[in-house]
């Protein structure tokens, strides 16, 4: 979860969070074993704590917004990308992490600096301009991105696309009404979600959304793009 909307007294997670968690670890499961993971924006670490499961080597947890970290063998937290060595990454996540930066083709080189030969790259970011909100700029969010921009951005930098395509096709819709017709109603973040994970309705979010990726995913592979909240982006390091 981004910090900015992570809410101290509440220890409840959304269906979204859930199933995003649950969707992306489909994508990173072939690479596991002996790997080097390491998590851009890592937040509360939520994502980060799954890749335990995946690799026998402590994963990288950065986030600039750290205050008290307290890293273990398994989790190694900084708040700088510098403290990475170059060419020790097999394997960078970055979620909803890239729009935050001002100058995107520019942090995308510095991560580049960090990720061995031939190694994956992960990424998620909000899809569409035309659905910007306010919500976005209370989470400092610079823009939101179509596939086609963000693979022009990631091929300029040197990484071959394996994978791409938007999810959340659903919750597309309902920002769009939000946006467009509930615009002044009061958004509340995923950090209040008040449902415990074991309640229906959050067992029911989260099978939907999973649903939608995978049918978002498959349709992909096909050739037939349809518009989602998100966009994923796998990418491939290019051999100099």
């Amino acid at each position: 979860m981004d910090l900015g909307e992570v809410n101290p007294s509440n220890t409840k997670r959304h269906p979204w969070e859930l199933a995003r968690r649950e969707s992306l670890r489909e994508l990173i499961y072939p690479f596991k074993g002996d790997i080097t993971f390491a998590d851009i924006g890592a937040g509360d670490l939520f994502f980060t704590k799954m890749l335990k499961n995946l690799s026998t080597k402590p994963i990288y947890a950065v986030d600039i917004n750290y205050r008290n970290m307290s890293s273990s063998e398994a989790i190694i937290q900084s708040k700088e990308i510098s403290s990475l060595a170059n060419n020790s990454i097999d394997y960078m996540i970055l979620l909803d992490v890239l729009e935050h930066a001002k100058d995107d083709k520019k942090f995308i080189a510095r991560l580049k600096l960090k990720l061995r030969e031939e190694s994956r790259i992960l990424i998620t970011v909000p899809a569409f301009q035309f659905l910007f909100s306010e919500h976005d700029v209370f989470l400092h969010h610079f823009k939101r991105y179509s596939k086609k921009e963000l693979g022009e951005i990631m091929k300029s930098q040197g990484f071959l696309c394996e994978e791409s395509f938007y999810f959340f096709f659903f919750p597309f819709f309902l920002r769009l009404l939000e946006k467009n017709i509930l615009a002044k109603r009061k958004r509340y973040g995923i950090g209040n979600w008040r449902l415990a994970r074991g309640n229906f309705i959050t067992i029911l979010g989260v099978f939907l959304l999973r649903l939608d990726f995978k049918l978002c995913r498959y349709l992909q592979k096909i050739g037939l793009y349809i518009p989602g909240l998100s966009l994923c982006f796998l990418g491939k390091k290019k051999s100099v």
